[in-house]
Formats: C-alpha cells, sequence, structure tokens
C-alpha cells in the first residue's frame, strides 16, 4: 500500500511538472524525524543549511530531535522565502547542484531499516484522558467521528444533518450496552485537545467497535495503539488500508505480562544487573519492575489489590540466574535461550505468602486493603458452568493469606452475582453496566 501511495503522489507531481525537482522523495506515514536525519545523510548535507518546514507542531520537535541543529519553521514562512537573503546564492540556471543531487541519489539504497522513535515519545510526556460525559460535548463527538478520515478504522458516520447527527448520538447514549468516550491528548509541547472518540458494543457476548477515529493532528504518537489496548482490544472491522494498531505488550516478539506477583516481588526485594538485563531482553522496562504503592504516602490511604493473573499463567525461569517472568513466546528472541519453562508449582503460596508480607510491612498506618478475586469458573456455549482448578486454589490461597492482617479484606465477585444474568460474556469476569449499577446501590 505504501507503494501504491508513493505512485499515486509522484503521479500528480509529475502532472504538474515539477516531480524531476525533487531529490530522494520519501512519502510514507512513518515518523518524519529519522526519515528526515537519513535524507540529510544520503544528501551528505549539513543539519544546519537545512530548512524543514511543516505545519505540525509535533513534526517540527520531533524533527528537532533527530537533527538537533536542523533550522524548522511553520507553513508561514513560505510567502518570505523569495526575498530572504538566506536563499540568495550564484546564478545555477543549468541545474549543475540538483544533477550533482540526482547523481549522488542513484548510488543510494533506498532500502532502509525501520527505527524506533518510542525514546522520543516517552521524552514527551504524552498524557491520554478519557470523557465519558458525552452529553457534554455532543458536537466534538459528531466532528470526530464525521471529519476524520485517515485514521477512521470503522469509516462509519453519523447523519451530515446536525439535528440528526445530535438525535442519533442521543441514542446511542440511552443505549446501556454501549461504551463510548471523547479522548483528549497533550504533551510538553502542546495540548492537542479531544483527538478521538470511540463506541464499542459491550453486549451479545464480545465486544467490538462501531466507532474508532482519531485526528491526524497525533500521527505517529502510537496514541490509537495504546487506547485500543487500554479497551481491551476488541474485535475491529477495519475498512480501508489504515495505520495498524501496535499493541505496546508485544515486544521482542514476546507478550509479556506485568500484572504477576514475580513482578512484586522483585519490587520489593529488587533484582541485579544481570538480572535486569536478561528480563530487558524479553522486553520488560524499568517501569515494568516497579510499584507505585511502595513510594512515600501518608496514612490512611486504600489499597485495591488484584491477582487475577496468577493461578496457571504460564511462567518462564533462566537457568542459572534463577529468574523467573511470566511470558507468552511465540519463538524465543535472541539472548533467551537460557530461558525453560517452568513448573507452575515452583511459585508455591509459601513464596507468594513472603511476598504479600513484604509487601503489607510497607503499608503506612490507617492503610486498608482490599483484594478482589475473580469466578471460579467459565460458562460454556450451553450456558454451563465449567470449574477451574487453578482459579479455584488461586483464591483459597489468597483468601488464607490476607485473613492474617486485620486491615485486609478479600472481596469476592461472586459474592455479589445474583445469577448468571449478571455476566455479559461467557467469561464471568466481566459482567453487565446493569450489574454495577445494582451492586452500588445496594
Amino acid at each position: 500500500m505504501l507503494e501504491e501511495h508513493f505512485e499515486q503522489i509522484k503521479a500528480i507531481l509529475e502532472k504538474t511538472g515539477i516531480w524531476e525537482y525533487f531529490i530522494f522523495p520519501s512519502i510514507d506515514w512513518n515518523p518524519k524525524g529519522p526519515r528526515l536525519a537519513q535524507l540529510i545523510d544520503d544528501a551528505q548535507l549539513r543539519a544546519p543549511t537545512v530548512l524543514f518546514i511543516d505545519d505540525n507542531h509535533m513534526n517540527r520537535e520531533e524533527a528537532k530531535h533527530f537533527v538537533p541543529a536542523l533550522q524548522v519553521a511553520d507553513e508561514n514562512i513560505i510567502p518570505t522565502l523569495l526575498s530572504s537573503p538566506l536563499l540568495q546564492g550564484k546564478d545555477d540556471r543549468d541545474l549543475t547542484r540538483l544533477k550533482q543531487y540526482k547523481l549522488i541519489e542513484s548510488k543510494i539504497d533506498q532500502q532502509k531499516a525501520p527505527v524506533d522513535i518510542r525514546d522520543f515519545l516517552r521524552q514527551s510526556d504524552i498524557r491520554v484522558d478519557f470523557h465519558y460525559n458525552i452529553g457534554e460535548h455532543v458536537d466534538r463527538f459528531i466532528e470526530r467521528v464525521n471529519r476524520t478520515n485517515q485514521l477512521n478504522f470503522t469509516k462509519r458516520r453519523l447523519p451530515e444533518e446536525p439535528d440528526a447527527a445530535r438525535a442519533a448520538v442521543h441514542q446511542l447514549l440511552d443505549r446501556t450496552d454501549l461504551h463510548m468516550g471523547l479522548i483528549s491528548v497533550k504533551d510538553r509541547f502542546r495540548d492537542y485537545g479531544f483527538v478521538g472518540a470511540f463506541v464499542a458494543n459491550i453486549a451479545m457476548g464480545k465486544s467490538h467497535l462501531m466507532h474508532f477515529c482519531f485526528s491526524c493532528r497525533t500521527l505517529n504518537m502510537e496514541v490509537e495503539a495504546w487506547v485500543y489496548n487500554r479497551l481491551g482490544r476488541p474485535t475491529l472491522k477495519t475498512i480501508g488500508a489504515e495505520v495498524s494498531l501496535r499493541v505496546p505488550e508485544v515486544r521482542h516478539g514476546v507478550s509479556v505480562l506485568r500484572e504477576h506477583s514475580v513482578f512484586l516481588r522483585y519490587a520489593l526485594t529488587g533484582l541485579s544487573e544481570r538480572e535486569r538485563a536478561e528480563l530487558a531482553a524479553l522486553g520488560f522496562e524499568p517501569q515494568d519492575l516497579s510499584f507505585e504503592l511502595l513510594g512515600d504516602g501518608g496514612g490512611g490511604a486504600i489499597w485495591i489489590l488484584q491477582f487475577s493473573s496468577d493461578p496457571g499463567a504460564v511462567l518462564y525461569k533462566h537457568r542459572t540466574l534463577g529468574v523467573m517472568a511470566p511470558v507468552a513466546l511465540k519463538c524465543l528472541p535472541n539472548g533467551s535461550q537460557d530461558l525453560i519453562r517452568a513448573d507452575i508449582a515452583e511459585v508455591p503460596a509459601a513464596t507468594f505468602a513472603d511476598t504479600v508480607e513484604k509487601l503489607m510491612t510497607r503499608a503506612p498506618k490507617g492503610t486498608r486493603v482490599f483484594v478482589l478475586t475473580n469466578a471460579e469458573f467459565l460458562i460454556d456455549g450451553e450456558g454451563n458452568r465449567r470449574q477451574l482448578d487453578h482459579k479455584i486454589r488461586g483464591h483459597k490461597m489468597v483468601c488464607e493469606i490476607f485473613s492474617r492482617y486485620p486491615y485486609a479484606k478479600v472481596l469476592s465477585l461472586m459474592d455479589f452475582v445474583q445469577s448468571d444474568a449478571d455476566f455479559e460474556t461467557q467469561n464471568p469476569n466481566h459482567v453487565s453496566r446493569d450489574f454495577y449499577s445494582v451492586s452500588t446501590s445496594t
């Protein structure tokens, strides 16, 4: 699709008679910063002699991040270029300089290795907020759905007539089987405002997206991928060739699971540099090995814990170091040949109890701790419950260990469920919206 897009743009520029004046053309949706740095290097230019013009502030900041000495400007500089003394040079009617660059271009291999710009994105301090008060922002919601094209993944629209569109949105808001919201984004450079909208149907056994669209203002910031993952990766039937949704939890070909008690233990006991390096080779990052509750905090705090990922998790153990990690490996990444599948019994109740004790002794005085447990069964296609032994063992272990602490209370989902009708899917860990309404009022 990128090659087809390239040819389409090339045809337009050829038709206007200006294609031959471009050198090192780079036409795709990949981040501009790395491509610009590579272009300057290929053309054998010095960054201070290059002016990058773009109407998007984020693109200009990205360009300066990858090419610090680069000159940048917004679109308002264009009318001043012909009269600018900075662009006065020798008479080159024969276009000798252009021919030189064309010669260099013919010798450059255009196959480029992909560049990861996540360091720049992390430094940008990107903040994403979900807004569920759609009734107060109906027109903005309509604007996002109807005016978004490139990153409108479903291509569904609301009526073009304003009153009809507002009526359609209110009809969506009246439904109890829909989860909908607006997305706003800001970073250390600017506030982008409302950039996205979504509507997810959470009934009929599976969650799927009816609307999922984002403004091009945040293109290449990976916001759409993060939001998609945050929503639980619901079914999404895309229409047209769209930017792929990259899921952050898949790193180096490894699906990492950080919601496991082994990482709580590592945060409490610490790891050696070599152990951290081995986990980093799998894709785990420093923040995965930390625990926010362990920071300084005053008394009277409320901790809400859940260990539902522990029972039945697939663990891999390092042959010599013994450090373990819950991962799903499609193939072993380079440098991970020392991993072996660990028997689940290698994380016994005594180890979990020791982890909990280390955590609870760090709780500030006056802290209340609530531990949530899930259902211990699945519901099959015929509506029958199928018991899960590993969930039963996990629930029993959590209850026994936390019963030792008077300031802790275990809350089981099943203590509030009145019937299987409260579940929204065959996975009884997900309940309907009506269930929450009844539970909070009783």
